[in-house]
């Protein structure tokens, strides 16, 4: 069984500048519609997302975010679960997301620091 999420911008609320995004998944080989997930994160992903072990992940994009909590978050996605969690990511003496990227390291995820001048 194969799962599709799409995520996608609604709008973007001035008052609490947040984001509202909506997400859906969709099984593949069924005669089933997208569903829509309810909890869905409030900030921009940014990037491709890596996916290890059935778990789709996802840096927060750091220039569309606000609050300082969130520009160290990676999210992910469980396609068994059908929700989304968040974790923080190890500190990096680079804060620019652009220096950052997920890989997947043989079925666990990696995070690889790419700046330059700041190891």
């Amino acid at each position: 069984m194969y799962k599709i999420v799409r995520i996608f911008f609604r709008d973007f609320d001035w008052t609490n500048r947040r984001y509202d995004l909506g997400a859906e998944v969709y099984t593949m080989g069924t005669v089933g519609q997208w569903r829509d997930i309810v909890q869905v994160p409030h900030y921009p992903l940014y990037r491709r997302g890596v996916c290890t072990n059935g778990i789709l992940h996802w840096l927060v994009n750091y220039e569309f975010t606000h609050d300082a909590d969130l520009k160290s978050m990676v999210v992910s996605f469980d396609f068994k679960k059908e929700e989304f969690n968040s974790i923080p990511h190890p500190e990096f003496s680079s804060k620019n997301s652009n220096s950052f990227e997920l890989v997947d390291l043989r079925g666990y995820l990696g995070m690889v620091d790419f700046s330059l001048g700041t190891h």
